[in-house]
């Protein structure tokens, strides 16, 4: 199975030093390689991947979802929040009650680049 599918199917909670190691794919080479097809590395690709599945379950069912759901392939509910402002620029609870500022989507952040 290739990186880029195996990283979707787990929903971005992919080990890639261990699917490089059972593939026998140098690390290295796989992260040029993948960098190379997607402008990103394995790691930011799967980072993106396991936010936008937790940002679609609250989209989908806002304060309805129960904690776990959101917190799938997060380490805490702390490493989920660091996550959600990165690529939200608020916090979870600004987004769930309506009051992320107008015209501010995911893709608009998710396009800025990271100094």
């Amino acid at each position: 199975m290739q990186p880029i599918e195996r990283i979707r199917r787990d929903r971005g909670d992919t080990q890639i030093l261990r699917w490089a190691s059972d593939e026998r794919v140098d690390p290295r080479s796989l992260e040029r390689g993948f960098c190379a097809a997607t402008g990103m590395t394995p790691k930011q690709y799967a980072r993106v991947i396991r936010f936008k599945h937790s940002y679609g379950t609250i989209l989908r069912n806002g304060r309805a979802a129960p904690l776990g759901a959101q917190l799938d392939g997060f380490y805490d509910q702390s490493h989920f929040n660091r996550e959600f402002r990165h690529f939200t620029g608020v916090a979870p609870t600004t987004r769930i009650s309506g009051r992320m500022p107008a015209g501010m989507t995911v893709s608009d952040h998710l396009l800025q680049v990271e100094l």
